[in-house]
């Protein structure tokens, strides 16, 4: 589910390489690979055990935590994540913001995508840790925007940072998805003195709110920007969510989503 090595045929390639080197791929293959394999070899097994979802994927998923390889550790966070496992949450929390301002080799990160792997997934990372529905992640969430906001200006300022610049919407997508759990948290003051410039936190806030409807009203969203232009309900219950909890009037509301529109526009453009 997490792990990518290529495009499909080399996927294919290096899977059938992989079970011929191994002699199969089943779950009694994968522990032993765990116990004796190095390299790549290990990640995948490693990431086909977190797939699994056998019962026992917790047990063997659980030493990996401490892993002082950074891949390793973050393959056991995110499935242990999606199980739930409370030892891993300090480790996810860790997640939000490590290697954030670091240029790894990537030789070191296990995967061909490098650096690219981590910052595609930072967003998965805050959603696991909105499914604890825990308020006292709200301060590691909101660390984790301003430093991803100051990352975003390091590598585009003052002439764009290769190849960091290539990652402009990764650091986008993961903004959106920290202010989105954020807003699933009820946590309406979490943007109070961030230091955004407009644009930013007009989208910062819209989707603060999108998260607070999606937890409150069940609003489930496929097309941001489309529903925002064309669900008159969803304009609706947003305009009322900004009147109740930011003291925003219904008028200035229906300004404040216009302007979204236009800045969520133009920062799609930007990627």
């Amino acid at each position: 589910m997490f792990y990518y090595s290529g495009v499909e045929e080399e996927v294919e390639e290096a899977i059938e390489t992989f079970a011929s080197r191994w002699g199969g791929l089943d779950l009694e293959t994968f522990t032993h690979i765990l116990e004796v394999g190095q390299g790549q070899d290990k990640l995948i097994a490693l990431f086909a055990i977190g797939f699994s979802g056998q019962p026992e994927a917790r047990a063997m998923l659980l030493p990996f935590l401490h892993s002082p390889v950074r891949m390793e550790r973050w393959a056991s966070a995110l499935y242990l994540g999606e199980m739930q496992e409370e030892q891993a949450l300090p480790v996810l929390q860790d997640m939000l913001q490590e290697g954030l301002f670091e240029q790894e080799d990537a030789e070191n990160t296990g995967t061909r995508e490098g650096v690219m792997w981590y910052e595609a997934h930072r967003g998965l990372v805050a959603s696991l840790l909105g499914g604890w529905r825990n308020p006292k992640l709200v301060p590691a969430l909101r660390q984790a925007l301003q430093a991803s906001w100051q990352r975003e200006q390091q590598v585009m300022a003052p002439a764009p940072l290769y190849p960091w610049a290539r990652y402009l919407a990764y650091y986008h997508r993961y903004q959106d998805e920290l202010v989105f759990i954020v807003g699933k948290l009820g946590a309406f003051g979490a943007l109070f003195q961030l230091e955004l410039p407009p644009s930013r936190l007009y989208i910062a806030l819209i989707f603060l709110v999108l998260g607070h409807l999606h937890a409150s009203k069940g609003y489930r969203y496929r097309d941001i920007l489309g529903q925002m232009m064309s669900d008159k309900a969803l304009r609706e219950d947003v305009t009322e969510v900004l009147e109740q909890r930011f003291g925003i009037p219904a008028a200035v509301g229906v300004e404040t989503i216009e302007q979204f529109l236009d800045d969520y526009a133009a920062c799609t453009r930007e990627e």
